[in-house]
């Protein structure tokens, strides 16, 4: 079972439950708010809280459209007349599912797209700083080796211990060998075998990244070739987020920019 499957079923698992807790809440308000004479208005506002809250506290728009629905059949079955059915006797019921209907999801949209948009911005504020504090440390290398193992200490702070960069040279040929990291104050330099085999499946690749025997090998590009690969453990790989991915490429090519000046700067 991979990363990813560990990490997604205890959300998943989360977020049914704090659904069923919070339509669950509502009913027993609702039960509460009848047994006082209070009007079924008061009910339906209250399933709308609750969906508002599950649409707050879950991830993605499908829990607030469950909720939604769940929401709506609950209010029928438990606040309507004929009680404990799901049948309907007045008419006018229809128009306040239906109004129900539409509020819930509405509401459940706007708060799902504010907590995405809160998040996007979030990522984007935390590249900016690790990008920022990257290139500070850049600019106190004092060679090409000294990029290189501070490109690969900051790529596994951010992937996981163990990340590695693979350089590739101007004709767009892997190195002899790459940086690995093996621990919080331990690199080292492995060589590989098989580079020609590398170069076609980088030149060939069909997704994002390529996955082999030991690692899973995402490329960089410059503007005019590849640049390298970032190469994480294949155990850790599938957990990367879309967020931490585009932060190592952007971390990978500001160092062979680095790399590129440094070396310029020699001849």
């Amino acid at each position: 079972m991979s990363v990813v499957q560990n990490k997604k079923y205890p959300e998943t698992f989360r977020c049914i439950l704090a659904t069923m807790l919070l339509l669950a809440a509502a009913t027993g308000i609702g039960w509460l708010f009848r047994s006082i004479g209070f009007p079924e208005t008061n009910i339906v506002i209250v399933y709308l809280l609750s969906v508002l809250l599950i649409a707050r506290a879950t991830h993605g728009f499908s829990y607030g459209i469950a909720a939604s629905f769940i929401a709506i059949f609950a209010f029928n079955f438990f606040f309507t007349e004929p009680y404990y059915t799901f049948k309907v006797n007045n008419a006018t019921y229809f128009i306040t599912f239906t109004i129900m209907v539409i509020t819930a999801l509405i509401t459940s949209a706007l708060t799902s797209r504010v907590k995405q948009n809160a998040v996007i911005a979030l990522e984007k504020e935390a590249e900016t700083s690790a990008l920022y504090q990257f290139t500070n440390l850049l600019t106190d290398a004092k060679d090409i080796s000294d990029i290189g193992s501070i490109t690969i200490e900051a790529v596994s702070k951010i992937a996981g211990y163990n990340a590695s960069f693979f350089p590739f040279d101007e004709s767009g040929m892997p190195e002899p060998a790459f940086i690995q990291q093996k621990a919080p104050d331990e690199q080292i330099h492995r060589s590989v075998e098989g580079k020609e085999v590398l170069k076609y499946e980088m030149d060939h690749l069909k997704s994002l990244y390529y996955m082999g025997d030991e690692f899973c090998d995402w490329p960089v590009y410059g503007r005019d070739a590849i640049l390298g690969m970032v190469r994480i453990p294949k155990e850790y790989a599938p957990g990367l987020s879309e967020a931490q991915i585009h932060l190592l490429h952007s971390m990978i090519e500001c160092s062979c920019t680095v790399k590129k000046q440094a070396t310029e700067n020699k001849r």
